[in-house]
């Protein structure tokens, strides 16, 4: 309950972006503190599992919703949902990469030696790369299928995603909602894009034909 407190409070914080660095640096890792060093390790497995779901939905729902859509609907505005979904992903990790070395934060056990990681990563630790390919794939499925059964499911998976990397001991909060905000913003880029340049070509090309 007070890790859950404590994370809403510091994503106000930085939503409203008052306050000072220090304060927010420590907000941070007192956090993770409570999420990480309280968890309950039994449930350790399965979030290392959820962690690793990442890369094979991202690739799989995209590749199956084109291949899917080509075969049944045969139809190019079908298709480029698939098309839509795995852009917004390679999208996601470029941008995700590109911040992670430029910025290049160490992980959070690196600096607190006292946090026991369930395993080690060999990347920066800003943004979650996790967290931002979880949001982008849950808010394009959303934004392509707008119906709660999808969109609910999907933003929990995600949400879980990224609560697993502060469980895990390889994320700050900071940069769970980094990742969070960054395939958010990715996703409703590449959707407004694929409608703008594409959808209305298709539609012309149905009432042409």
């Amino acid at each position: 309950m007070m890790s859950t407190l404590k994370l809403s409070l510091f994503c106000l914080f930085m939503l409203i972006l008052h306050g000072n660095w220090m304060y927010a640096q420590n907000l941070d890792i007192s956090i993770l503190k409570d999420i990480h060093l309280k968890r309950n390790h039994g449930w350790d497995p399965f979030f290392r599992h959820l962690s690793n779901s990442v890369l094979p939905l991202t690739l799989a729902i995209p590749i199956g919703v084109y291949g899917y859509e080509k075969g049944i609907s045969n139809t190019a505005d079908a298709k480029r949902r698939g098309t839509e979904m795995l852009a917004v992903a390679m999208a996601t990790v470029a941008l995700s990469q590109s911040l992670k070395w430029t910025l290049n934060r160490p992980r959070p056990y690196e600096k607190y030696t006292y946090l026991q990681p369930v395993y080690l990563a060999d990347d920066p630790s800003f943004p979650s790369g996790h967290t931002a390919s979880a949001f982008a794939l849950a808010t394009s499925a959303t934004l392509i299928w707008p119906k709660w059964y999808v969109g609910i499911p999907a933003y929990v998976w995600a949400g879980s995603v990224g609560y697993s990397r502060m469980h895990l001991g390889l994320h700050y909060p900071s940069d769970v909602l980094a990742g969070a905000l960054l395939g958010t913003g990715t996703a409703f880029l590449g959707h407004y894009l694929n409608k703008k340049w594409f959808r209305p070509k298709v539609q012309k090309q149905e009432v042409l034909f």
